[in-house]
């Protein structure tokens, strides 16, 4: 982590890209040091997304709607449905979705659990 102090550009922008199939613990780390944008783009859009980039030819906008591909030309939603029944939904998470733990859990799902309120008694 003190390299990223010594590779600073011009406009005193740092980078730093962590595989999300390793450990958390570094980039939890990180972010808690100091002001960090966190750039995440999954393979399937997970929610709604609006990106404003800043170019030498002015701003743009790209947009993507839940359950779009990143990049439809290069992978189609059919390939990445492929890949998710191949390596299966834990790895795709991390892999591809860039979320370690999937949507409603892991190894243990959260639908398996029901809520209760205060009154009713299971």
């Amino acid at each position: 982590m003190r390299s990223t102090s010594s590779r600073l550009t011009s406009s005193r922008r740092r980078s730093l890209t962590i595989d999300r199939t390793q450990t958390e613990f570094l980039r939890f780390h990180v972010l808690a040091q100091e002001g960090w944008e966190v750039l995440s783009f999954p393979a399937i859009a997970e929610t709604d997304e609006v990106h404003r980039i800043e170019t030498i030819w002015g701003a743009r906008c790209f947009r993507r709607r839940q359950g779009e591909a990143l990049h439809p030309e290069r992978e189609p939603l059919e390939t990445l449905d492929r890949i998710r029944r191949t390596i299966g939904e834990y790895n795709f998470a991390g892999q591809y979705q860039q979320s370690p733990a999937p949507l409603g859990g892991g190894l243990v799902k959260e639908k398996w659990f029901k809520r209760y309120r205060e009154n009713d008694l299971p």
